[in-house]
Formats: structure tokens, C-alpha cells, sequence
């Protein structure tokens, strides 16, 4: 309501009337606006007042009645405005609520509408990713029934393989059998001719009495022996020095090896001492009366013509021994070359087990990696099911299911797949245990083999060597089976291949000094053991003079006491330094596993020493045992890291802690913590 001041107004009264009158006369829809008055409408407002003042006073006289009526309405007409003015800015306000409310409904539904395209996209790739694991179950599948093919092709292999072995086992049981029987047979005899033999050296005892005068003979060509032993240590000093000076440049393995051939030799040397001590002896004897004397030349001449016969007869003997020997040789021969193929089949077997046992590692990788697709797809369908399982229709539900029913199929699939693969697994570990039973069987049985044939006495040195030899062989071969089954926690705990790590050794040796010194004084027994043979044999060839027979019964039985403890003293020392050299070397080899388990607990990486100035890390975090590190050291001391698989995937690092930071440390453990946080990242999936 405007109230108008203007000049004409002179009282309140007639102000009012003049709104009334402007009430009346406006159209109803501008009453019912609740709008001001424009400057128009004040304008024209004013005009009519003042011309109708005059027109209103008379009416207010003759309507003074009606007035206090029409105010009364005008107080309630005011009245009911303000309150339409009051529900109309409700209704304004409820209009701004109501839009305000489609607009975040629009806002909703569009969101909706999105997370429902995101939903689609989400269940497109899973349905994807079911097509996927689908062909790689079709996949596994195929490469399962490969895996059956060749393991009962290995099957197959492995059963004749153990047929032929067991058929040389009774071919050999019966050689062996045979053998026996030969042996019996040649034992009989040769107790026989042992027994003649100890007659005719009755005999013979009896007929040299007489050669005790000869003695002095000898006693007097001793001396001039022992005018020559100056010179023989003479000779010995060069020898030492010539030895002492090649023997440096061999190492420990030589020197070993040289060492148990001079023991051999010796062994040899010691029989043939004891065969000549022996033809000494029959040299000088007594009679029954106990008294010594001497004999003609005639007699001897008899003696060694009976001796030359007996000896035609042990020459015989030992032609037949011969014989038989190289039969044996033979056979020793065939059975070595059957074993050497044998062991080459069982290496093969071991090859195709190694490639099943990388075959089943691959196996076991991709059942990771689909248990993991499998987990994850699982994960969002219970994430999707939880938060829009009241508003999607039961189509997509039904589908959902179905996958859901799959990849449980698929599961059970996967661990009848894995049994199948243990199952396999084991049955080979047995073929190849079998295997191994079956060849060590054969070389006890070709061992035995060997033990029962007749051979020389010159050839019981190399027969006990040849033993040892297999012997060692079968141990390296157990060794060898227990390090292929524990390879990987060997490589764990700090393990080295001898045939790529340079080992350090001891340039100033003790126990390989005494072992130089010890084969040293063996190898000067030696050749005084020839120098006396050749002179000996000088002797004999002297014709059965009593000068030269009465040499030869006194040369040997004062030597040969000295040089036999000289040689038990030398055995004695021998043994004492090897056995202080393996208590070293198993002192050494502990300290230094020990260091490196320290090393690869502390910094994480196993350092392997390639070849020279080369160096090869691999960190415990190592997804494959193939992701390794090359460092080369240069002629200045610095470190060059190499080119390999691994390290082509590490440019990032190697630009940033080599290239620019020139930090090899940093570089380490950088790789350390992506490797650890790798693996943790997995875990935590499974």
C-alpha cells in the first residue's frame, strides 16, 4: 500500500480516501499482483488527486455511515494481502527447493547412468578375461597331454633301459659264477706248484750251505758301494733341486696324485724287494748238519739248470695267467662300455627329467597367474554384487552366476591338474632312483667281477687304484644326484661352481711343502731302489762266479731294513700331512660358506665370481634365477656393470644412480626394495 504525500494532502483523512478511491477504480488482476505501482502510475495517482479532492469531501459527508465499514474491509483486505504475499514467497521458495532437487536428481541419474556404462565395460572385460582363461585352460590341457606323451615315452625308455640292465645283471652273475669256478680250479694248481716249489727250495736250501765263503766277496764290493755313495748324494742334491724347481709350477691336485703314484710305486718297488730279498736267500743256506760250506761250479751250474726248468714251468703258468687275464680284460672292456652307455641313457633320462621339471615350474606360474585373474575377478563381482545388487536386472545376475560357476570349474580343473603333475613328479624321481640303484648294483657286481680274476702281481697296484677310482665315482655320483634334488637351496645357503668360481689358495702352503719335501725324498728312494736294481742285475749276469753270487747275498739284507722304515716313516708323515691339509681345507671351506651366508644375509645378493675381474649378483628377492647383475672391475680398480637380460630392463635406475649419480650401492638397493615391494605386492594378492 503507497501512501502519496503530496502538497494538496492536508490531513491524513483525505489521503486515505483518495487511496480508497484509487482502489476502487483499478482493475482487479492489478490488485491481485502484489507488484509496487511503477512512477507511471504515482504520476497520473497524483493528477486525479487533486482534482478529485472536492468530489471526495462531499462523498465523505454523505457517506460518513458507510466509512468506518469500508475501513474495517480495507483492514482485512491488507490483512489477506500480507498473507498472500507470505504464501507466495513460500510458494517461490518451494519452487527453488523443487528445482534445485530435479536438478540433483537429473545430476543422480546421470551418475547412475555412467557408474551403469562403467558396470558394462567392467562385466565386457570380464567376460574377457573367462574367454582367456578358457583358452588357457585349453591350453593347459593340450600341453597335459604332451606331458603324458612323453612321460610314458620316458616310461618306456626307462623300462628297457632296467630290463637290459637287469639281463647284463645275470649275463654278469653268470661270468661271475664262471669265474669263481676258473679261480677255484687255478687256486688248486698254483697250491700244487706252491707246494713244489717249496720242495725244490728245500732242495735248493740244502745245496747252497756251501756258498757262506762267498760272503766276504761281498763284504768287499759293499765297501766299494759305499766309496760311491758321496757321489749318490751328490746326485741326490741335484735331483732335489731339479724337482724342487719343477714341482713349483703344479698344483695342489698334481702334487697329490703324484704322491699316490709314488706310493703305488713303492708298493711295487716294496714287492720287489721282497722278491729279491727271497732269491737272495736261496743264495746262502745251510745243510742239515747246521754247518756252512762251499759248493762247486758244477753244482751250481746244476742248480740253476734246475732252477731254469722250474722256471720254464712258472713261465708256462704265468702264460696261462696271461691268457686268462687278457680274457678278463676282455670282458672288463665290453662291461665298461656297456656302462658308459648306460650312463649315457641315464643321462639323458636326466636331461628329459630336468626339462618335465622346468615344464611343471612353467605349470605353476600360469596356475599363479590364473588363481590371482581368478581371486581379482571374484573381488569385483562381490564388490558389484554388494553395491547394485537391489537395481540389476536378473539377466546380468543369471550371468554372473554362470561365471561364477565357471571359474569354480575352472579351479577344480587347475588342482586335478596340479595332482596329476605331483603324481608325475614323484613317479619320476622313483624311475630315476631305480636307475641309479640298478648302476650302482651294476658296478658292485663288475667290481667283484674284477676282484675275482687272476692277474699279475705288477698289475695289483693299478687293480686297487682302478677300485678306489670307482669307488669315488659312485660317491661322486650319489653326491651328484643329492645336489641336483637340492640345487636351489644350495644356490640359498651360498653355493659356488667350482667350474666358474676362482678358489684362493695358499701360495706358501705347509702341509703342501711337506707333501713336495715328502715326494721328494720318495722319488730319490726310487731311483736308488733302480740304481741298486741295475746293479743287481749286473750281478746276476756275472754267471754264477762266487765273487758276483757272494755281492748279491749281502747288498739287499743291509739296505732293505733302512729303506723299509725310511718308507714306513715316510708313510707315516705323509698321512699326518694330509691329514692336517683336509682339517685346513675343511676349515677354510667353512669359514668362507660361512662369510658368504653372512654377505647374502646382510646385503641381500649372492656374489658369484665368474672368472677373472668378473663379479655376478643375484639378489634373494629374484623372481628368476636367471635376473642377475654383471660387474667387471678394470685395470684402474673401478666397477663397469655389464650388459645382460635384467639389466636391460633397469634403464631408469642406471641412467639415474649410475649414469648421474655415480652410486653402485644406491643402484643395489633401489633394485632391492622394487624386487621386495614386488613380491610383498603378491603375497598380499594371494
Amino acid at each position: 500500500m503507497n501512501f502519496l504525500r503530496t502538497p494538496e494532502d492536508s490531513t491524513a483523512v483525505v489521503r486515505i480516501m483518495g487511496e480508497f478511491d484509487q482502489f476502487l477504480t483499478s482493475d482487479p488482476r492489478s490488485r491481485l499482483t502484489y507488484e509496487d505501482p511503477s512512477s507511471d502510475g504515482h504520476e497520473q495517482s497524483q493528477r486525479p488527486s487533486s482534482k478529485s479532492f472536492a468530489k471526495t469531501l462531499n462523498k465523505s459527508r454523505s457517506q460518513g455511515s458507510l466509512f468506518s465499514n469500508e475501513r474495517e474491509k480495507d483492514v482485512e483486505l491488507i490483512k489477506s494481502r500480507s498473507k498472500i504475499a507470505h504464501l507466495e514467497s513460500q510458494m517461490n521458495v518451494l519452487e527453488s527447493e523443487r528445482k534445485r532437487a530435479r536438478i540433483e536428481f537429473e545430476k543422480d541419474s546421470g551418475n547412475d547412468r555412467l557408474e551403469r556404462r562403467r558396470m558394462e565395460e567392467k562385466y565386457e572385460d570380464l567376460q574377457k578375461n573367462i574367454q582367456y582363461i578358457a583358452e588357457q585352460e585349453k591350453n593347459a590341457k593340450d600341453q597335459l597331454k604332451d606331458l603324458k606323451k612323453e612321460y610314458e615315452t620316458y616310461r618306456n625308455k626307462s623300462e628297457q633301459t632296467i630290463q637290459n640292465l637287469q639281463r647284463e645283471k645275470l649275463k654278469l652273475c653268470a661270468e661271475k659264477d664262471e669265474l669263481r669256478e676258473d679261480s677255484s680250479k687255478k687256486e688248486m694248481d698254483l697250491k700244487n706248484s706252491l707246494f713244489r716249489q717249496g720242495t725244490e727250495l728245500a732242495v735248493m736250501q740244502n745245496k747252497l750251505g756251501d756258498t757262506e765263503s762267498q760272503l766276504e766277496n761281498v763284504k768287499r764290493r759293499l765297501s766299494e758301494v759305499m766309496t760311491q755313495l758321496p757321489e749318490l748324494e751328490q746326485l741326490r742334491e741335484h735331483s732335489r733341486t731339479a724337482e724342487h724347481r719343477v714341482k713349483k709350477a703344479d698344483n695342489l691336485q698334481g702334487k697329490l696324485q703324484r704322491a699316490e703314484q709314488r706310493v703305488t710305486e713303492l708298493m711295487r718297488v716294496e714287492i720287489e724287494n721282497e722278491e729279491l730279498k727271497k732269491k737272495i736267500q736261496k743264495w746262502e743256506t745251510e745243510d742239515l748238519s747246521g754247518t756252512k760250506r762251499l759248493r762247486s761250479p758244477a753244482q751250481l751250474a746244476q742248480d740253476v739248470a734246475n732252477l731254469q726248468k722250474s722256471q720254464v714251468v712258472l713261465l708256462e703258468t704265468q702264460s696261462e695267467l696271461k691268457s686268462s687275464a687278457q680274457i678278463h680284460e676282455t670282458a672288463y672292456q665290453r662291461a665298461v662300455q656297456e656302462l658308459a652307455a648306460v650312463k649315457k641313457e641315464s643321462a639323458e633320462f636326466k636331461e628329459n627329467g630336468e626339462r618335465q621339471k622346468e615344464l611343471n615350474q612353467r605349470l605353476q606360474r600360469r596356475l599363479f597367474l590364473v588363481t590371482a585373474e581368478r581371486d581379482g575377478c571374484r573381488r569385483i563381482l562381490d564388490t558389484y554384487d554388494s553395491s547394485y545388487s537391489s537395481n540389476y536386472d536378473p539377466q546380468i545376475r543369471s550371468r554372473l552366476q554362470e561365471a561364477e560357476d565357471r571359474l569354480k570349474t575352472c579351479h577344480e580343473h587347475i588342482e586335478t591338474l596340479e595332482l596329476e603333475v605331483n603324481q608325475k613328479s614323484d613317479e619320476t624321481s622313483r624311475e630315476r632312483l631305480r636307475a641309479n640303484q640298478l648302476e650302482v648294483e651294476n658296478c658292485e657286481l663288475r667290481d667283484k667281477v674284477s676282484n675275482q680274476t687272476a692277474v699279475k702281481p705288477a698289475d695289483s697296484a693299478l687293480r686297487i687304484e682302478l677300485e678306489k677310482l670307482q669307488t669315488e665315482n659312485a660317491k661322486l655320483q650319489e653326491q651328484l644326484e643329492i645336489y641336483e634334488i637340492n640345487k636351489d637351496q644350495m644356490h640359498m645357503r651360498g653355493y659356488y661352481d667350482p667350474t666358474k668360481t676362482k678358489i684362493v689358495h695358499l701360495s706358501m702352503n705347509p702341509s703342501s711343502v711337506a707333501k713336495q719335501q715328502r715326494g721328494e725324498e720318495l722319488e730319490n728312494l726310487r731311483k736308488e731302489n733302480e740304481y741298486l736294481k741295475r746293479r743287481l742285475t749286473v750281478v746276476e749276469e756275472g754267471g754264477g762266479s762266487p765273487n758276483d753270487t757272494s755281492l748279491l747275498g749281502k747288498l739287499v739284507p743291509e739296505t732293505a731294513p733302512s729303506v723299509f722304515k725310511q718308507v714306513e716313516d715316510f708313510k707315516a708323515q705323509l698321512s699326518s700331512a694330509e691329514m692336517k691339509n683336509q682339517r685346513l681345507k675343511e676349515v677354510f671351506k667353512k669359514k668362507i660358506q660361512e662369510f658368504r651366508e653372512a654377505c647374502y644375509a646382510l646385503t641381500g645378493y649372492k656374489i658369484d665370481v665368474i672368472r677373472d675381474n668378473q663379479y655376478r649378483l643375484q639378489s634373494m628377492y629374484a623372481e628368476r634365477s636367471t635376473d642377475d647383475l654383471l660387474f667387471e672391475s678394470n685395470v684402474k680398480g673401478e666397477m663397469m656393470l655389464l650388459a645382460t637380460d635384467f639389466s636391460s630392463q633397469l634403464t631408469d635406475q642406471i641412467s639415474t644412480y649410475l649414469n648421474r649419480f655415480n652410486s653402485i650401492p644406491a643402484f643395489l638397493s633401489n633394485i632391492t626394495l622394487e624386487l621386495f615391494n614386488r613380491q610383498t605386492q603378491t603375497i598380499v594378492i594371494n
